[in-house]
């Protein structure tokens, strides 16, 4: 869609020739118009950016703005006389270049919210039950925060989505999101996959916590990483700083010379099946990356803890897979309840995915829809 600039500038002769350079970008110019008419052409039309000299005009539509439900408009306040060549600021087309970019980023950063809150927030947390409500408080305390968060949970049970949205929900929703499967990541390699590699003196190739600078990395299954870059994830944690694995040969130790170090901001977001106790009692989790994710712990509960959500799951699910409508028997209901559940919330999709495509009455699934045929 083509990006909508509204320019009100009293100089006449001002508002054509920006306008000029603007159609010469190819934006789309959407008015030239006076102090009195510009006010209602905003309130009636689509603006990405509004073009008004600083003053009475800029504080009456910034006002104007807050009040609206959806305020979409981002305002320029730059007078005609503004010389557009200053060092020590960008000039106008820059500045409304900069405005546009900044906008369409906003509404990419909010359709991704809208996605993943339908996927979270109507799927994973859909239900009344206790252990839902306690989640969903839990994630809504977090949205806000920077801190390492661990999410426990049992196979299936959306781990992963929880760990998506809060990256989008909370401040970081603008930076890089990146997803490491830790249990399919050799051990000699897992150090320098995350923190770099020195390729060749002086020469450093950046790991994901690098290039994550800004965002979140999720970890799943965390404590299937090795022992030691367990430890080098708590140090980093700690310190806020990254050191690249020393030469090929050597993947396992940071590079003892300091100036390679670099700073990386990032959020942490691991994931594992198993209480941290558990897995640090039986050896796979180091208790300096517990104690350094500072024990923000999230559990994530299995479908069997909160049984009493299927209905809102079931829903929802039908209509990601899109039969919206499709209504099941109550032998079906009861076949539903009455299932152990291991694989959670991915069992439950795999199934109303396999009955759709067995059903025998377009709008209905019935028991033996459900049922696994037997050999």
């Amino acid at each position: 869609m083509a990006q909508r600039i509204l320019i009100a500038w009293e100089d006449e002769l001002a508002r054509h020739e920006l306008a000029r350079q603007l159609e010469a970008r190819e934006y789309t110019v959407l008015g030239l118009h006076p102090r009195a008419e510009w006010l209602g052409d905003l309130l009636r039309s689509s603006v990405d950016v509004l073009v008004v000299a600083p003053g009475p005009d800029h504080e009456r539509i910034a006002q104007l703005l807050e009040r609206m439900d959806e305020p979409r408009t981002t305002v320029v306040a730059r007078s005609p006389s503004d010389p557009t060549e200053e060092s020590a600021r960008p000039s106008l087309l820059e500045e409304i270049e900069r405005a546009l970019t900044e906008r369409r980023l906003r509404l990419e950063i909010e359709a991704l919210r809208h996605l993943v809150s339908d996927r979270v927030w109507n799927g994973v947390l859909a239900g009344r039950s206790p252990a839902v409500t306690r989640l969903r408080g839990e994630l809504e305390a977090l949205e806000s925060s920077s801190c390492p968060v661990l999410l426990v949970g049992p196979s299936g049970s959306g781990r992963r989505y929880v760990a998506q949205a809060l990256h989008l929900l909370g401040p970081r929703a603008g930076g890089p999101f990146h997803e490491i499967d830790c249990e399919i990541q050799p051990h000699e390699r897992s150090a320098a996959l995350l923190f770099g590699r020195l390729d060749a003196p002086g020469k450093r190739r950046p790991g994901w916590v690098e290039r994550t600078h800004g965002g979140s990395l999720a970890l799943l299954g965390v404590g299937r990483l090795s022992f030691s870059t367990q430890v080098l994830l708590a140090d980093y944690l700690r310190t806020g700083k990254v050191a690249p694995i020393g030469m090929p040969g050597s993947e396992t130790s940071p590079s003892s010379d300091s100036n390679l170090s670099v700073r990386a901001d990032v959020r942490v977001l691991a994931t594992m099946m198993r209480d941290p106790e558990v897995e640090i009692a039986q050896g796979w989790l180091a208790p300096a990356l517990f104690h350094a994710m500072r024990g923000i712990l999230v559990r994530v509960p299995s479908l069997r803890e909160r049984i009493e959500d299927l209905p809102e799951l079931v829903e929802v699910l039908l209509r990601h897979l899109g039969a919206d409508g499709v209504l099941l028997t109550e032998d079906a209901w009861e076949w539903l309840r009455d299932r152990t559940w291991r694989g959670n919330l991915a069992e439950l999709e795999l199934v109303l995915g396999r009955a759709l495509l067995r059903r025998r009455v377009r709008n209905q699934i019935d028991r033996p829809d459900l049922e696994t045929p037997r050999k």
